[in-house]
């Protein structure tokens, strides 16, 4: 089967349809470069591209440029940005942010495999995460119901692009594409090879197809040393014929995925999992756990001054989540972190420590709560 890349008209027509724009992101960039004008960058050059031919010669010329990898926008973005940009890459000083995020069109999964950050895989490490795919596609097509998507190699590891019927990007679309991710993390990670939690949010950027992942130094192949080389990345699927999952299918795929909310009628926030709603400032404060309080749609955030698993993960990188049920995440932007849990961040913080003390309305059973409080789901309608 032949490997397709953005450089093919049909892959770009699958992703850009009329009238829409796609932004293009080049990371760690520094200095001059035809391929930007040659004006001088500095971290960031950012383009956005309506015309096949241009987007073209400006990203097979930025790619023979150092740089740490170049993405595009995944989902369909405000078509008026084009103004920052025409037809054009420039260094960056406003890129796509999730407010500019009209519609969800691809469900995202990224799986890499475990390894040091700033590093490219190895060709092991790489067939893990293509094995980890099959087990996945297995799952979303044969029990979920889901059709046939896109595949590919980012350069590192794998992808599947499950096509949506272009969902309004808001609150409910991302906390179910967050929801979702975390369903199959918890079902196939491993300790070599995770799926990629965080890339669930609309303005998020994907790696993009014939372009080079460039992490680390190329190494060469030794005798006490496995090569981990630059590779192109590219989708090794059909591109033809592929279809957006049925609503009614993705109505049923929300359902088992958004996690339960507490009854509305009780006035109670208790998370009866774990016997009441923990208090995670007092449970910090006590251990000694420095953070930073902020809010959004996914719930309450303890922005961490340092990650748990790794004190050179610092800079507000790392959290703790409370969701509006109670039920709590971990979460580090590192990939080194992907895949740990806030029960594993609860064993480094407290080991076996009670939490009792720390719940709001300690002191009754997970019984009474049960049966207390009847749980309700949350009403959606993809339309």
């Amino acid at each position: 089967m032949a490997n397709h890349t953005f450089f093919d008209k049909a892959v770009w027509n699958l992703f850009v349809r009329p009238g829409e724009v796609v932004e293009v992101r080049i990371l760690k960039v520094w200095g001059k470069s035809p391929a930007w004008g040659d004006d001088f960058a500095k971290g960031v050059v950012s383009g956005y591209f309506d015309d096949h031919e241009f987007f073209c010669n400006a990203v097979k010329a930025a790619d023979k440029v150092e740089h740490g990898g170049i993405y595009f926008t995944l989902q369909v973005i405000d078509p008026r940005l084009i103004g920052r940009a025409f037809n054009r890459l420039k260094p960056a000083t406003l890129t796509t942010s999730d407010h500019n995020v009209l519609n969800y069109r691809w469900l995202p999964i990224d799986i890499d495999p475990v390894r040091p950050a700033g590093i490219s895989s190895s060709d092991k490490e790489l067939q893990l995460a293509m094995t980890m795919r099959e087990k996945v596609l297995q799952h979303c097509m044969a029990e979920l119901g889901l059709p046939q998507p896109l595949t590919g190699m980012s350069g590192n590891g794998a992808h599947i692009l499950f096509m949506l019927p272009d969902i309004k990007a808001n609150d409910q679309s991302r906390s179910f594409v967050e929801c979702f991710l975390q369903h199959l993390a918890e079902k196939f990670n491993t300790d070599q090879v995770n799926i990629d939690t965080t890339v669930f949010n609309s303005g998020r950027i994907w790696k993009l197809y014939g372009t080079t992942a460039r992490k680390g130094d190329p190494v060469p192949a030794g005798p006490h040393r496995e090569a981990r080389p630059h590779r192109t990345s590219y989708i090794d699927s059909e591109i033809d014929g592929i279809k957006a999952i049925d609503r009614t299918v993705l109505a049923k795929l929300y359902k088992m995925v958004i996690p339960e909310k507490p009854s509305q009628n009780t006035g109670n926030t208790r998370n009866t999992g774990n016997g009441g709603k923990l208090d995670v400032a007092k449970y910090l404060d006590h251990y000694g756990i420095p953070y930073k309080i902020k809010s959004n749609s996914r719930g309450t955030l303890y922005c961490l001054d340092h990650c748990v698993f790794d004190s050179d993960h610092n800079g507000n990188e790392s959290a703790i989540i409370q969701q509006e049920s109670g039920r709590l995440l971990y979460q580090c932007f590192h990939a080194s972190c992907k895949g740990r849990k806030w029960a594993d961040a609860r064993q480094i913080i407290s080991g076996g420590d009670n939490l009792c003390p720390f719940m709001e309305g300690q002191g009754r059973s997970n019984g009474d709560h049960e049966n207390e409080h009847k749980k309700e789901r949350v009403s959606v309608s993809f339309n």
